[in-house]
This record gives structure tokens, sequence and C-alpha cells, in this order.
């Protein structure tokens, strides 16, 4: 999913400056380009009111994939990636807990069992919309996992052996990006943006042109 945001009308308001052409197109890109990374941001911190989930992990799956230029005057706001992994849901299971080995941010971590059988595995993907179970989507019970690289995730066996596992993943990017409150509220940012530094980027290449 992407959002593509287009400036149009540049011709008034070059006859009403009356100034040149290449100043109000350089403006309005340097703009537009400055508003695009405030919408990116926006998206990350809207998001994740609604998801139980760290901005950085929304983040880091959201680019700026067109920037901008004189002869191209729009730019697209992107949603990549699989689905976000389920265990970044506050993943939990009953008969297990994650343990750190080292500082807060180091990746040796691991699950220690307590007594008793493993129970499901559940998940807080929306705020305020309770925990759920992970079903199955191999025929088999879903399970807490650390990797030796130290990720965390929620896996599944495909069949009865023991390899080869799946991890599973919840809702992708792109797809949360489509909501109409979540692409409505990055355009509505990202032109607040535009009307916030426009005059202010086209004075800056209007006394440019000026002096040359």
């Amino acid at each position: 999913m992407e959002i593509n945001i287009t400036v149009h009308g540049l011709d008034a308001i070059i006859k009403h400056l009356q100034t040149g052409p290449e100043a109000v197109k350089k403006a309005t890109a340097r703009t537009l380009n400055e508003a695009a990374d405030s919408g990116r941001s926006w998206a990350a911190k809207e998001i994740t009111k609604t998801y139980n989930i760290k901005q950085d992990r929304v983040r880091d799956r959201l680019r700026v994939t067109f920037k901008a230029k004189i002869e191209a005057l729009y730019v697209i706001i992107s949603g990549y990636g699989r689905g976000l992994a389920l265990a970044w849901f506050s993943a939990r299971q009953r008969g297990f807990k994650v343990l750190r080995a080292g500082p807060k941010d180091s990746k040796e971590r691991y699950l220690a069992r307590g007594r008793g059988r493993p129970g499901a595995v559940t998940v807080l993907v929306k705020k305020g919309s309770g925990r759920k179970e992970v079903s199955s989507k191999f025929g088999q019970k879903p399970f807490m996992q650390v990797m030796p690289s130290g990720h965390l995730g929620v896996f599944e066996r495909t069949g009865k052996e023991r390899l080869p596992l799946k991890e599973l993943y919840g809702p992708d990017i792109g797809g949360i990006l489509q909501t109409k409150e979540i692409s409505a509220g990055i355009i509505k940012a990202v032109l607040e943006k535009i009307k916030e530094n426009f005059l202010r980027n086209l004075a800056f290449y209007m006394g440019r042109a000026s002096r040359s």
C-alpha cells in the first residue's frame, strides 16, 4: 500500500507572484519532501495509538519511496514488508517466561519453563481489545521460541516433525495504511507541513534567483 501526494495549480501561483517557475517548483519539491518525512513520523505515531507495538518497529517499515523533483512534484509514502511478528504484540505463553542475561538491550535472552505443561500463546494486537489466543495455521500448537540470533518469535511446526518451523505474523503495515483514518491523517499532516514551510522555501529560492 502506498500514499501518493501530488501538488496542482502551480501556474496560478507563478502568475500571482510574477516570479519564474523554477523558484516555485524548487520550493514546492523541497516542501513536499520535508512534509513527506513528517507524514512518515506521524503515521508511525498514529498507528501505535491503536496497535500495541513500538513506534520504531512501525517506522522501520514506512518509506518515502519517491521524493519530489522539479519535473515530478509528488511524493509517495509506502508501507512494505511482511506482517509484523506476532511476538512483538506482547506475546505470552503460559508456563514460560522470557529472561535476559546481560544488559537491557542484549540479544542474550531465553525462555525459562515453569511447572506444568506449556499453555496457549496469547497476544494483544489492538490496545483495549483484550488478549487473543494465537490460532493454529498448520494444525500444530503455536509456541514461543528464542532463535540463536536473539529474535523472540511465535512459531508453529508445519508437521509432526520438529522441523521445519514457521514464524507467525500479524497485520502488515501496508494493510494498516489502507484504513481511512490512517491514510486521511497522513495526508492531513502532510498538507499542514506544506502550508507551514512553502513560503519560507519560496523566499529562499526567490532570493537565490535574484542574486544570480
